[in-house]
This record gives structure tokens, sequence and C-alpha cells, in this order.
């Protein structure tokens, strides 16, 4: 799945034996993040917006 990614973005899904009955990766430089909570994979998104600089 990278071998040809390039500057793109990528999501790949299987059927997998899981609690939610699959299994997913991310590559490139998209905003969504595969995240392990208790158990489940969830999907983060990173903020598009700049931090605030509190200065």
């Amino acid at each position: 799945m990278t071998a040809y990614i390039d500057r793109g973005d990528a999501v790949m899904i299987w059927k997998a034996p899981t609690d939610q009955g699959y299994d997913f990766a991310t590559v490139g430089t998209n905003r969504r993040m595969p995240v392990d909570f208790h158990g489940l994979k969830l999907v983060s998104f990173a903020s598009t917006r700049p931090p605030k600089n509190d200065r």
C-alpha cells in the first residue's frame, strides 16, 4: 500500500476477527489517525487549524 502512494493518502479496510469485524490502516499525510480506545480502533481527526499562539 505504501510503495506507490507518493504524496497521496489511502485507507485500507479488511475483514478481521476483531470486536468490530474489521481492521484498517492509513498512510499518507491525511489528517485521519487510527487510535486504540479500550480495544476498539477509532479514527481521530487532526485539526486543520494552526495552533493558537497564547503569547
